[in-house]
């Protein structure tokens, strides 16, 4: 009724409210430029985003309380939904630069069984993958962190309390300074893609539709495109 309501007043102009879920990495490290010029361009819609579980997003995409969701999991959701793919992120395990598994020409599975992992919450897409490789290498690490934030791993790591598992771009800048180090990882690349999701019996609104188009065009090329930048002159 208030999509209806919507679009009697205000025809194919996107406005009204946007409900988007998001990882927490996604939303600090890949869309505040979208947002910027996405406010500009249709300031009529008011954006509310949600952090969330992967698991927990699909849920409320299904019962409709979320629009939109991006999603960082390569097993995201069912039949039910409709997918926009992005990009994909590379995940890597790293540490402050004295760790001592810095000093090993090449880390594997077994050298994690006495590591303090310093993890997302159970679901996260890019955990679940080094979960696996480390179940099937039989190994059980002795000790786990878990944190809903992934600024608090980051600090965490800074701390030198353990490893840490996050995608390139939330760490990209410690990289460069060299307060962080990767690890000579030698279990499987770990890569995750970064999709954009709606239910496929979902009306896409103007809103959605405008979401879709920026979040696609601007998450695929670097700085704003030539075709935003027309638009918003």
């Amino acid at each position: 009724m208030d999509q209806g309501h919507r679009a009697v007043r205000f025809g194919k102009e996107p406005a009204g409210p946007l409900h988007i879920g998001t990882p927490e990495s996604v939303l600090t490290y890949r869309l505040p430029e979208v947002l910027k010029f996405f406010r500009k361009q249709y300031p009529k819609v008011n954006l509310f985003f949600h952090p969330d579980s992967q698991e927990r997003l699909a849920d409320a995409l299904e019962s409709g309380k979320l629009d939109l969701a991006i999603s960082m999991s390569r097993r995201f959701g069912g039949p039910q939904l409709s997918a926009l793919s992005m990009r994909t992120e590379d995940i890597y395990l790293f540490s402050v630069p004295d760790h001592p598994l810095l000093k090993a020409k090449k880390v594997y599975p077994k050298d994690l069984m006495d590591q303090t992992l310093l993890l997302t919450e159970t679901g996260c897409g890019y955990r679940m993958m080094l979960e696996m490789q480390l179940a099937s290498a039989q190994v059980r690490p002795q000790n786990i962190t878990e944190f809903s934030s992934i600024e608090a791993i980051k600090q965490c790591v800074a701390a030198g309390m353990g490893v840490g598992l996050l995608p390139e771009i939330v760490i990209a800048n410690e990289l460069k300074k060299r307060q962080f180090a990767i690890l000579n990882w030698q279990g499987a690349k770990m890569s995750i893609e970064t999709s954009v999701v709606w239910h496929k019996d979902r009306w896409l609104s103007p809103a959605m539709q405008a979401f879709l188009d920026v979040v696609k065009v601007m998450l695929q090329e670097t700085g704003t495109p030539t075709l935003l930048r027309k638009r918003a002159s």
